[in-house]
Formats: C-alpha cells, structure tokens, sequence
C-alpha cells in the first residue's frame, strides 16, 4: 500500500507513534548491521559544529572504514536527526567502548556565512531570485544580528568537553601542522582545520584511523545546491563590518585554533 494513502488512514494523533514504529521495523537489519560493526571495530564519530566541511569526511569514511562511522553536531541520547546518534551513545554508555573523534574546525567568517544560507536559504529564495540586487542588505542585516559569537565560543565546551571530558582548551593548538591528536581514557579526538590541502587531511586522517587506503569523497558543497547562485552571489558582494570581524577573531575559538595570517587573509578577503 501507498505510504501516503495510509497516512489518510491513519488517526491524526496516532500518525507520529505509528510511522516511527514503522520506520523502526524497516530499519531493523540496517540496525543489527550497525550493532555488529560497533562490536568488531572502534566506532568513529565526526563531531563537529555545522557548515565546517564535514561531510566529504563523513562519506569518505563510510566508504574507507570497516567499522561503525557516525557522523553528528550535538552528541546526545535524544539526538533524532540520525538514530545511528543515539544507537552510539547507548551502546558507548553501555559498554564503555573506546571512540575515535574526528572534529573539524573552519574559520568562523566563513561558517558563519555557510550556515547562514543553509539555514535561511528558502526565506531569501524568491526575493532573491526577483532582484538580488535590491535584497542584499536585507540579507546583510540578518546575517548580522543572527550570526554571532556565541555558538562558536561555547561548542566544545557543550559536546567535547561535557561529553568526554576533554577540555581541548587546555593544551596548545599546533597552528603550523594544523591539527592536534588527543588521548583521554579511551577516547582519540583529532582536531583538524578543514583548510588544510586535501592529500594532507587524507594522510592525518588514514594514520588516525589505521587505514591502509582513505581518499577524501567530493561532496555537494554549498555553491553547487539550490542556493549556490545567491550563496556565490552573497559572497562575491558582501563586506563586513571591521567591528564584525574584529569579534569573531577575538573568540578563544579563533584565538586558539588560527594564527594571525589566517586573520590577516580573513580581514582582506570579508571586511569593508
């Protein structure tokens, strides 16, 4: 039967229970599949904040990594997105399994204008396809007030540090390799800029997971979706304010993990 003629069928306030039990029972050898991967090989788990080029590692490693990969920006039991998420966590407070973490960074101007019109981009759509134009400072004064500081100053400190304890703060960032191995417990976090050429995280990468072959996978990235004409657009023409600037790279997230020539390069290329 046609799933949306018995969604008809279906009561209103028994659709929700119904369909997720649904979805559970056709995912079960999916399910069974993943438990046996998360038994034989150390899970890897890509966390990591949003729009920081993630995911050409994420289906690198389905491809590449015998084991369980999951890939994620909030870490939790209540995780709904991806119920590989909470399977992980489940089986992790379970058993205690060690973990391997790979988590990106990106420069914030960047990802900031990245999630942006990942989040935004339907609002915008027709407006913009109208008369861009006359619609770019709107879209200016929006990314403005709404993208900040506080997300990029506070994420480790919510997923890595709550979660696994690891307060990656608290240690030197190699800003000249790029990226940083961490050994807590049972747990192996590596932090990489998402900058770095690709034969270089393909390497880092390959050596942290113990792969005899790993090579990066193109993936879609902003410029080629539905939105990659005004995201192109946007970014072609925007200049932001030095006060703008200025705040992003005084976070300790910057501070910490870029140098002052990539706030240099950031200065020359986004402020007015």
């Amino acid at each position: 039967m046609n799933l949306r003629i018995l969604k008809y069928l279906i009561p209103r306030k028994m659709r929700r229970t119904f369909f997720g039990n649904l979805n559970y029972v056709l995912s079960l050898p999916e399910r069974i599949y993943f438990t046996r991967k998360l038994k034989k090989h150390t899970p890897v788990l890509v966390l990591q904040m949003g729009k920081v080029g993630s995911t050409s590692i994420t289906n690198s490693l389905k491809k590449f990594y015998p084991g369980a990969s999951v890939h994620c920006h909030n870490f939790s039991s209540g995780y709904i997105i991806n119920w590989r998420v909470p399977a992980l966590y489940a089986y992790r407070e379970k058993t205690g399994c060690p973990l391997k973490i790979i988590s990106p960074v990106r420069e914030p101007v960047s990802r900031n204008i990245s999630a942006f019109f990942h989040d935004r981009a339907l609002k915008y759509r027709l407006p913009l396809l109208e008369n861009p134009q006359k619609h770019i400072q709107k879209l200016k004064d929006d990314f403005l007030n709404h993208y900040g500081t506080q997300k990029i100053d506070t994420w480790f400190d919510n997923q890595i540090l709550s979660n696994f304890g690891i307060d990656v703060y608290n240690q030197p960032f190699p800003k000249d390799t790029g990226y940083q191995k961490i050994s807590h417990n049972n747990i192996e976090l590596l932090i990489m800029q998402i900058e770095l050429p690709d034969a270089t995280k393909e390497k880092i990468i390959q050596e942290f997971t113990g792969l005899e072959k790993f090579q990066l996978q193109k993936e879609k990235v902003g410029s080629k979706q539905e939105y990659g004409k005004f995201y192109q657009y946007f970014k072609q023409t925007i200049r932001l304010p030095q006060s703008y600037i200025t705040r992003l790279l005084n976070t300790k997230y910057f501070t910490h993990f870029y140098d002052e020539k990539m706030a240099q390069k950031i200065r020359e290329k986004w402020a007015e």
